[in-house]
């Protein structure tokens, strides 16, 4: 069982990685700005 710290990380990297492919799905479809997802996605992983 993990302890009650490591649990607690693990649900916000998940939420994190949640966050970050509902912006890189709403940047693919045009609905936000490149300046605004590089706050989530590194600029690298964004296609042009």
């Amino acid at each position: 069982m993990q302890s009650g710290g490591s649990h607690i990380d693990a649900i916000i990297r998940q939420e994190k990685r949640r966050i970050r492919d509902q912006i890189l799905e709403m940047y693919i479809r045009n609905e936000v700005d490149r300046r605004e997802a590089i706050l989530f996605i590194p600029p690298g992983e964004l296609r042009s």
